[in-house]
C-alpha cells in the first residue's frame, strides 16, 4: 500500500473505506486470537491484484492478554512514524493491543493524505506533537479534501491517552465507518 500512495497518491475516500475496512477486520482477527502486530504501517498492508488486504511481517508481533487487562509491552519496537507515545517515550511499559489502534490511525491518515501523522523528525518532536495532538489531516488545508468524519476518526485512534483511545468495535461503529455499509 506504502508504494501504491507514493506512486498514485492519496485514496479517495470511498476506495480507501474499503481497504480500512480490511484492515480493521484483520487487526480484530489477530486480536481477537490475543496477537498483538506491534508494526502496523503501509509498507506492511499488501495489496493483492482484487485489491484484497494482506497484512505482512509479523516479526513483532507478540502473544498478549486482551485490552483490558494490565499486560505490558516493555520493548520499544516498531516503526518510529506509526508508534504511539507511550512506546516512544520511557514509562512503565504499554498496551500492545492500543499500540495497533494507534498504527492503524496513522495508516489511515497516510492513505487519505499521503503523508504521515506527524512531521518526520526528531523523536521528541514528534511526542510532542502527539500529545499536543498536532496531526497533519487536522490542520486546513485537509478540511475541503477530507471529511469530517475520517478526520475524526483518525483523531479519535490518534489519541495521546490510551484511555480514551479507539478500540476495535468503536472503530467499526463510527461514522466513517458504517458509511460504507
Amino acid at each position: 500500500m506504502g508504494k501504491t500512495v507514493k506512486k498514485y497518491g492519496p485514496y479517495v475516500e470511498r476506495d480507501a473505506q474499503f481497504l480500512f475496512s480490511q484492515i480493521v477486520a484483520a487487526i480484530e482477527y489477530l486480536h481477537d486470537l490475543d496477537i498483538a502486530h506491534r508494526d502496523i504501517k503501509p509498507e506492511n498492508v499488501l495489496l493483492n491484484h482484487r485489491n484484497e488486504v494482506k497484512v505482512a511481517d509479523f516479526g513483532l508481533s507478540v502473544f498478549c492478554r486482551d485490552s483490558t487487562s494490565n499486560t505490558r509491552q516493555l520493548s520499544r519496537c516498531g516503526t518510529r512514524m506509526f508508534m504511539p507515545p507511550e512506546v516512544l517515550t520511557p514509562n512503565n511499559g504499554y498496551n500492545a493491543k492500543f499500540f495497533d489502534i494507534w498504527s492503524m490511525g496513522g495508516v489511515l491518515h497516510y492513505m487519505l493524505t499521503g503523508q504521515v501523522p506527524f512531521d518526520d523528525g526528531h523523536t521528541k518532536r514528534i511526542v510532542a506533537q502527539q500529545v499536543s495532538g498536532d496531526i497533519v489531516l487536522l490542520r486546513p488545508m485537509y478540511k475541503r479534501t477530507v471529511s469530517s468524519s475520517a478526520r475524526r476518526l483518525v483523531r479519535h485512534m490518534l489519541e495521546p491517552d490510551v484511555l480514551k483511545r479507539a478500540h476495535i468495535e468503536g472503530i467499526k461503529r463510527s461514522k466513517w465507518m458504517t458509511l460504507m455499509a
